[in-house]
């Protein structure tokens, strides 16, 4: 229930929808003749999109968000038990199904980072988390499409661990604790995007991680 929610609630609170919310108000408004807050909803629902899309206002909202954790050091990672990655890097499942082709989308330097690191430590464990992000999941599951696309660079499959169940960031972290039962002197790398990481890292201490090092990425 809870994942459904959350799917929900994101969807409402999309940009894309505030144009449309302030239409929506300013007819409510209009019916009970508050005449003054119509007309100021109707100046945001054209004002909104502009002010998204031609303006920095929307990447000074998420600039504190991304510049929460800072790239590890290479002595850092030296130090590292291993690197986990979160799903959501995966493109539509049914297009890659229909297509037998795996899609990628704009979060795809999750991928391109654990492939980095995967070849920088060949001898630490590097996790993929995520089933699917869909409400209602289709086509290729986020660990099909990555080792199809681990495949097609010539990687051996075998060489990656996969959590297969995890549909959000909290079953992401406490399927991955179930999984790993990590020890406080243990440090696991953390790889999301940066806008993402601030929350990753609330819901992976809450399920019991001792010991992270947060890798972000996806700027």
């Amino acid at each position: 229930m809870f994942f459904v929610f959350s799917k929900i609630l994101a969807f409402l609170l999309a940009p894309m929808l505030h144009s449309l919310f302030c239409l929506l108000a300013s007819g409510l408004f209009l019916l009970i003749r508050a005449k003054f807050l119509a007309l100021l909803c109707l100046i945001l629902a054209g004002a909104l999109p502009l002010l998204y899309s031609w303006t920095f206002f929307g990447e000074q909202l998420v600039r504190p968000l991304e510049n929460y954790a800072d790239i590890p050091t290479r002595e850092v990672l030296d130090r590292a038990a291993g690197v986990i990655v979160l799903g959501g890097y995966a493109g539509n499942g049914m297009i890659s199904a229909d297509r037998q082709e795996p899609q990628i989308s704009g979060a795809g330097e999750r991928f391109i980072k654990a492939v980095e690191l995967a070849r920088l430590y060949p001898k630490k464990q590097v996790w993929f988390s995520g089933f699917s992000g869909q409400l209602t999941p289709t086509g290729w599951s986020e660990a099909e499409s990555t080792a199809y696309l681990l495949g097609q660079l010539g990687l051996p499959v075998s060489r990656f661990s996969f959590e297969v169940k995890s549909r959000n960031t909290f079953q992401n972290a406490a399927f991955m604790f179930d999984e790993l039962r990590p020890s406080e002197e243990q440090d696991w790398v953390l790889v999301t995007s940066a806008s993402h990481m601030k929350r990753a890292l609330a819901s992976f201490n809450a399920a019991g991680w001792a010991s992270l090092v947060p890798y972000p990425v996806d700027f």
